[in-house]
């Protein structure tokens, strides 16, 4: 379900003051470790500084889509990611100029994961290639 015009808005502007908000994801598509309900913190960061198996946020379509890196490459002097929902069979290539941050943190109602912490790192490395296998 894409985001309010307004919410998106008031979202944009708390990002644009603090580099950094929470945001509800409103999809499956990341199911399990994502799932539908589940507040992630998104945090400014530069593309260059995004790697596998980060969980990214980036804006398509007017909608805000958190999806995992699982390829990142040079093309025609431009950075681009390769993109997939861990609950996704497909995989697409996203300019790195749409993405708005990286996932730092999910707030599962009872459970806060860190996302930056060293296990949540391998587990999102891990997750990559196995996206990438299949």
């Amino acid at each position: 379900m894409p985001m309010s015009r307004k919410l998106q808005e008031l979202w944009n502007e708390l990002y644009e003051k603090k580099g950094q908000g929470w945001m509800t994801v409103f999809s499956g598509s990341m199911s399990p470790i994502l799932k539908i309900g589940d507040k992630v913190l998104v945090k400014y960061i530069s593309p260059k500084w995004i790697h596998f198996g980060d969980i990214i946020v980036f804006k398509e379509n007017d909608k805000f889509i958190v999806h995992r890196v699982i390829r990142k490459r040079l093309s025609r002097d431009k950075l681009i990611f390769l993109e997939k929902g861990d609950n996704n069979r497909f995989a697409s290539w996203i300019d790195a100029e749409k993405v708005i941050g990286k996932a730092i943190a999910v707030n599962k109602g009872d459970r806060y994961i860190r996302l930056d912490s060293f296990s949540e790192k391998c587990r999102n490395f891990l997750k990559a290639i196995k996206s990438n296998l299949f």
